[in-house]
């Protein structure tokens, strides 16, 4: 096999795998919905009609994205000292 195409080969294979991997949170990743991002490090997120503020740790411009009514996962934090309870974590598909 030509190097050129082994390495084709390779990446080929190597997307394969990421592709099939699971990722597992402890605890469970919850589905939300995003309702508005106020400023760069928090996500306003609702569900059953509760709504509170999580902590968002990409703290830049997110593309032209506006934020209403979008899918989330959250990550519910065990440190009882943090500001927000939850984390967003990114929605792989």
């Amino acid at each position: 096999m030509q190097c050129a195409s082994l390495d084709s080969e390779i990446k080929r294979m190597e997307t394969e795998i990421i592709r099939k991997q699971t990722y597992k949170f402890d605890p469970p990743l919850e589905r939300w919905t995003i309702i508005s991002h106020p400023n760069r490090f928090l996500m306003q997120v609702e569900k059953d009609e509760a709504t509170f503020l999580c902590h968002c740790p990409s703290t830049w411009k997110i593309g032209n994205i506006v934020f209403a009514e979008i899918p989330c996962l959250l990550l519910k934090s065990s440190d009882e000292k943090r500001k927000t309870p939850y984390t967003t974590e990114p929605k792989l598909e």
